[in-house]
């Protein structure tokens, strides 16, 4: 049986919220900064080292505008994508855990 979407919890724990003090409020550096979170979805079979530079790349870009980097999810697709030689999920999850 397939999970809803309310079933499945945000990991906010996952996220570094070291630009943000203990007391909820900017610090004088990340003052005025919006805060983004990236994602980057893909079948990760296997996850490489380019995906990892991809999330740096990004950060550096996202962060030269500004903005202020939080964190990044990698989100492997569902395991009914129609790819060749696609592994199970869990382990893709795993492996994605592990480049990480």
């Amino acid at each position: 049986m397939a999970a809803s979407n309310s079933d499945i919890a945000l990991p906010l724990d996952k996220l570094s919220l070291g630009c943000i003090s203990k007391d909820g409020l900017s610090s004088s550096v990340s003052k005025g900064k919006l805060y983004v979170v990236l994602v980057s979805p893909g079948s990760f079979n296997p996850p490489t080292y380019m995906h990892l530079r991809c999330f740096e790349l990004a950060r550096d870009a996202v962060n030269s505008q500004g903005l202020c980097v939080i964190g990044g999810y990698m989100s492997p697709v569902n395991d009914s994508y129609k790819k060749k030689g696609l592994i199970h999920g869990e382990h893709r999850i795993a492996m994605c855990n592990l480049a990480c």
